[in-house]
């Protein structure tokens, strides 16, 4: 068993004590190796952290040091060895937003140092500074993510002082959500001249359809000949090196889903894709994408990284895409342009109103013509029918007026 030796390396030279402890580490290719540390005050200090050392030394096969890293200086050691390995790329840059937000606030404490409450004024504090509910809820998850990568794999803390904190209620009030009648509805459409943001916008009011999810929506999930649609991607975008990425990712909560649709959507589909084709055959600038390749997402699920190519060109995989909402030359349409769209379309007919408000308004009038609430929540996609019952069920005078004339049959008869 190694024997821990002490010693002064000042004795003798008048100079002050500079204690220094040392024993014999294994060999490696027949050569002895030593661990030693000096620059203790006294020969008891040196023994104390000798002995330490020793015993962890026996234990990992590694000698012991107290980290003195930053939070900041570890944030950023994460980000690198674990981050930029396993997150998908296009999710990177939120990460690294929220490591900021962290960081600034705790960077300059040491990594050893953090403790629970620490971790918890920090969650309320982002709170009280008005960030949004989702943006606190992801930087709890990155705290606690970040800091069981500090216990394991890394041991550089023995415990995870995040574990327990929780993310303080929500103090904004519930959402009111806005609907329209058919009759709006009606007037909205006859307003909307564009035959692309046209057939976004029947994919909302006629589907129920998430933005995301409608102008994910890929040719290949069209059944023409049995009317329906397959929902199990949305589009998701963002500006690397200015250049964007695009990607199909599983729909919100993996609600993935199959859904009858109206034989006059039917036949729009079918018209938009006799023009899509004819064009693509007659200009050799239209586009389709291609499957790249497969990502990882944080919440440990696929989504597929998209390649542009013209459509005359050789495929460079077994995959290829093309989307429904697309513009002239076959891009896909951008979430912001829609957006911008909708817009200027809700001033246009006085009704305020953005895509959204075609879901909601999708699922109330289901409701409102008696339709089950079940069949609504798996239509919608929604992870549980209490959502449905809570968001989506808006007071409506069709509603009402039902509710009316069941009592009124109930009191005469």
């Amino acid at each position: 068993m190694a024997k821990i030796n002490i010693r002064d390396r000042n004795k003798g030279t008048g100079k002050k004590p500079n204690w220094e402890y040392r024993f014999e580490a294994a060999s490696t290719g027949g050569k002895r190796h030593h661990i030693s540390k000096s620059g203790f005050r006294t020969k008891k200090d040196a023994l104390e952290a000798g002995t330490k050392a020793l015993a962890d030394y026996n234990a990992t096969g590694v000698r012991f040091e107290p980290s003195q890293m930053s939070v900041e200086d570890y944030l950023n050691l994460w980000f690198e060895k674990y981050c930029q390995a396993n997150i998908a790329y296009t999710s990177q840059a939120t990460y690294k937003t929220l490591l900021n937000i962290i960081a600034a606030r705790i960077g300059h404490y040491r990594l050893g140092s953090l403790r629970p409450t620490t971790l918890q004024d920090l969650i309320n504090g982002l709170a009280k500074d008005g960030y949004s509910h989702n943006t606190i809820t992801n930087a709890c998850g990155v705290l606690k993510s970040s800091l069981s990568y500090a216990v394991l794999p890394l041991e550089l803390i023995p415990t995870n002082p995040a574990l327990y904190i929780k993310v303080p209620p929500s103090s904004k009030p519930p959402k009111k959500y806005k609907t329209f009648t058919q009759e709006q509805m009606k007037n909205i459409l006859a307003a909307c001249t564009s035959k692309l943001y046209r057939l976004l916008i029947l994919l909302g009011w006629s589907c129920g359809m998430r933005m995301g999810e409608a102008l994910g929506l890929t040719w290949d999930k069209v059944d023409f000949e049995g009317n329906t649609i397959t929902i199990d991607q949305q589009l998701r975008t963002m500006a690397v090196d200015d250049i964007i990425v695009a990607t199909l990712a599983p729909p919100k909560y993996d609600s993935v889903r199959q859904i009858t649709i109206p034989n006059s959507l039917v036949e729009l589909l079918r018209e938009t894709k006799q023009k899509q084709d004819d064009f693509a055959r007659k200009n050799p600038s239209y586009v389709v994408y291609d499957v790249d390749k497969t990502e990882i997402m944080p919440n440990g699920k696929q989504q597929l990284v998209l390649c542009e190519r013209f459509a005359n060109e050789q495929p460079s995989s077994k995959e290829t895409r093309s989307f429904v909402c697309a513009d002239k030359f076959g891009h896909f349409l951008k979430e912001n342009n829609a957006e911008s769209y909708v817009r200027t379309l809700s001033k246009k007919v006085g009704i305020k109103f953005v895509f959204h408000t075609l879901r909601h308004s999708h699922a109330t009038m289901l409701i409102d013509n008696k339709v089950p609430p079940k069949i609504v929540q798996q239509r919608l996609g929604h992870k549980t029918l209490s959502t449905t019952l809570s968001i989506y069920v808006h007071n409506t005078d069709g509603l009402d007026k039902s509710v009316a004339d069941l009592l009124e049959d109930t009191i005469t008869k």
